[in-house]
């Protein structure tokens, strides 16, 4: 393990919305795109600064009189450490995925390069071609490591939500079970989908074109069970109400396709834009 180290890399200097501007925001400029190396683990701070107003935003919606997914009493600010929550649950839930990965790759002798930890995207990279000509007991159990992992955790959070849930508030209690589920929820990654680490685990994937739609029947399933179980838990709570609007119209059940296939497909186009397959030079997991 290193110590910490900060850059900004020549991509994303040139690719930076700041690079063409004068020097007064040159500082700006650095700042948006500042790197961070701990170790293994490699980030981008800003990604989970936008991620944490989003988690804020998502609690807001709770709490605000004048939305209709209001169902608590709390001031906007105090919602604050809410959104925290949420994003910690929803983005640890990833890198302790990505660290089952690493830890299982590393005991299998595989070199790992570096764990990227974004909003998003997250994986775990090896140097080219070296987890596609391991083993396949290797690749397996590289494929594996990464949901059990995040299985663990969400199992922990739902014991400690039935264990010290009733003395916390409500929200929170709402919101460390949907987190517990949704972690649970990561075994769907294992199906055997194109880019999942199902490919992995089978040694085959069921391709369509586009790609990403074969990871929409997954996703839905996933976010419905995990959102469907919380809202059954807490009928009054965030989660029941949210239910209740998208699924009250057959309209809201075409939002919940319409947002499954658009985050599918950014996740195709954006996050993993040159993931090859597991039997070609594939570095990450």
């Amino acid at each position: 393990m290193t110590g910490v180290r900060v850059w900004m890399s020549g991509v994303d200097r040139q690719q930076s919305v700041f690079w063409r501007l004068r020097s007064r925001v040159l500082f700006v400029r650095r700042w948006w795109n500042w790197r961070v190396r701990w170790g293994y683990l490699e980030f981008v701070p800003r990604v989970h600064i936008v991620g944490i107003v989003v988690g804020w935003f998502v609690a807001l919606g709770a709490v605000l009189p004048q939305s209709e997914l209001h169902v608590y009493d709390m001031e906007p600010l105090a919602a604050l450490p809410i959104g925290v929550l949420v994003y910690a649950l929803y983005a640890g839930g990833r890198l302790v995925h990505e660290a089952g990965h690493a830890v299982a790759g590393v005991s299998r002798g595989l070199s790992l390069e570096r764990v990227e930890f974004g909003a998003l995207r997250a994986a775990a990279d090896w140097p080219d071609g070296s987890l596609a000509a391991a083993p396949a007991s290797a690749r397996r159990l590289v494929a594996v490591s990464g949901s059990a992992a995040q299985f663990v955790l969400g199992t922990a959070l739902l014991a400690l939500a039935a264990n010290l849930g009733p003395t916390w508030s409500p929200f929170v209690w709402e919101i460390v079970v949907l987190g517990g589920l949704v972690n649970v929820c990561g075994l769907f990654n294992l199906l055997p989908v194109w880019r999942s680490d199902g490919e992995y685990l089978f040694g085959w994937a069921w391709r369509v074109r586009p790609a990403w739609v074969g990871a929409l029947p997954g996703t839905i399933a996933m976010y419905l069970l995990a959102f469907g179980t919380a809202a059954a838990q807490f009928p009054h709570g965030w989660t029941a109400a949210m239910m209740a609007q998208l699924l009250k119209s057959p309209s809201g059940l075409a939002v919940v396709a319409f947002a499954s296939a658009l985050v599918a497909w950014i996740i195709d186009r954006w996050v993993f834009p040159h993931r090859e397959t597991a039997v070609g030079n594939e570095s990450r997991a």
